[in-house]
């Protein structure tokens, strides 16, 4: 097993609140975004593959 700690990330459009509320849900670090309570635009999913990411994308992106 490794691990590996990353130092940058790259989102477009990404908040704030959003990698709060992932480093609070994961444990990485306590912060004030404790739930989400659903009023942010944000769709959470775990795929198998990355190219069900890939095809989750372009199915979104198809939407507008």
């Amino acid at each position: 097993m490794f691990e590996y700690e990353l130092e940058t990330q790259f989102r477009c459009a990404g908040s704030a609140g959003f990698v709060n509320w992932i480093d609070n849900t994961l444990g990485i670090a306590k912060t004030a975004n404790v739930l989400w309570d659903g009023t942010e635009n944000f769709d959470f999913q775990i795929m198998s593959s990355p190219l069900e990411v890939e095809n989750a994308i372009r199915a979104k992106a198809g939407h507008g």
